[in-house]
């Protein structure tokens, strides 16, 4: 997935996120349809980004079921997956947020259809003291 694309699902599914409560169903449908538009998340996550306003069997209606969705992916990270792509671009990425993000329960294929990271670099910084990973106390 391109930065640019992927900086436009999110941008999407943060306003979903946020605002799903509030729509009206029309625009809570489209909204759901935008989302499901960039193959990114499978219908229970989608369900789950919207506290089940919609079903997961609802949602499944505007998903066209491809091999690409699913991985854990926490909404609440969404903001910090954005800025690490954005510190990519310029070549200044934040080894510190990354690992924020796995360990908050992004999964790494989640994390790397989104930001193009590669495990191999991931587990370079890990060894390098950039990223510390999870406690597992």
């Amino acid at each position: 997935m391109t930065p640019e694309r992927a900086l436009s699902f999110l941008a999407q599914a943060i306003i979903l996120r946020d605002t799903a409560h509030k729509l009206s169903d029309e625009d809570f449908r489209k909204a759901v349809e935008d989302v499901c538009s960039y193959g990114v998340m499978s219908n229970r996550q989608i369900a789950k980004l919207t506290k089940n306003r919609m079903s997961h069997v609802a949602v499944s209606r505007f998903i066209a079921k491809t091999n690409k969705t699913g991985g854990n992916v926490n909404g609440s990270d969404f903001e910090k997956i954005r800025a690490i792509i954005f510190s990519k671009s310029i070549n200044k990425t934040d080894w510190k947020l990354v690992g924020e993000v796995l360990s908050n329960g992004t999964s790494f294929g989640m994390f790397r259809r989104l930001t193009g990271i590669s495990w191999s670099t991931v587990d370079r910084k890990i060894k390098d003291g950039c990223i510390q990973p999870k406690s597992t106390v």
